[in-house]
């Protein structure tokens, strides 16, 4: 992130809590094959091997980086034709190959324009494919983390979109990802009543900052709420089921300078697992 991550309310600098945001701890393998780094955590151990006679398709949740605020997101869809035997991502108007790793590692080798991209668990539809994605391009100048930039976050439809804050009690996040890469040092809970705590760790500066439940429930519903220093941002929440059989969930957070026509924006997400 090169510019803030703006507040969900003007009372509360959400910008600087999410700016950057990131966690440590998680286990992760990565690989690199084809075009792009593929990068998976929690994935299942056990994949479901498929044919290129018998390719699967898996609809998901594309959150954008540049769709309007109060967009929900779009419809991409996975045909999978097994462990390295190249199918396809279909994701705004694009078709793009991919390939599931053929070590069952949980990672997926994309065709351009991506250059990497981040797995997190398994879908419990084709566990060769994650639960949610992030997809990431290469960044313009001034923009994204090492050359990248995340441009889509891909949420499986066997996942279940939250909209209340309640749904989130007593919840932490402790690993942010943004621009395919997981930066230290910040969290997200949330306490019995649903109000949400974000501790942000800046080049070295902690801040603390918390919201509202009723704030919470608004920005899980696509409202977005101008910040007292500009700009504007939403998050939107998932249960999934875990390649374990577990249910976890996840917090996209997407910012932008405007709420519509964005020509710059940034999108990440909070992820159990």
């Amino acid at each position: 992130m090169k510019y803030p991550l703006f507040a969900l309310c003007a009372a509360v600098s959400f910008a600087t809590a999410l700016t950057a945001c990131g966690g440590g701890g998680s286990s992760t393998t990565t690989a690199s094959t084809g075009t792009n780094t593929s990068t998976s955590t929690g994935a299942s151990t056990t994949a479901t091997v498929t044919t290129s006679a018998t390719p699967i398709t898996a609809t998901y949740t594309a959150i954008n980086n540049l769709q309007d605020l109060s967009a929900v997101g779009t419809t991409a869809t996975f045909t999978n034709k097994g462990l390295g035997v190249a199918g396809s991502l279909s994701l705004r108007g694009l078709t793009i190959s991919m390939t599931p790793n053929a070590n069952a590692d949980g990672g997926i080798a994309y065709g351009t324009p991506l250059t990497k991209s981040m797995a997190i668990s398994s879908n419990t539809a084709d566990s060769n494919l994650p639960a949610i994605a992030m997809l990431c391009q290469q960044a313009a100048t001034g923009e994204g983390t090492n050359g990248a930039k995340s441009t889509d976050v891909l949420v499986a439809s066997t996942s279940t979109r939250v909209t209340q804050a309640s749904t989130l009690a007593n919840q932490s996040f402790s690993i942010y990802r943004e621009d395919c890469a997981t930066p230290s040092g910040n969290t997200l809970t949330f306490n019995a009543s649903g109000d949400a705590t974000l501790v942000n760790t800046n080049n070295g500066t902690v801040s603390t900052n918390t919201i509202t439940a009723a704030n919470v429930t608004a920005g899980l519903n696509s409202t977005a709420v101008a910040a007292s220093t500009g700009g504007y941002s939403v998050f939107s929440a998932y249960s999934y089921v875990k390649g374990n059989g577990s249910t976890a969930f996840a917090v996209v957070v997407h910012g932008s300078p405007t709420v519509s026509a964005l020509t710059r924006g940034f999108v990440g997400v909070y992820a159990q697992q």
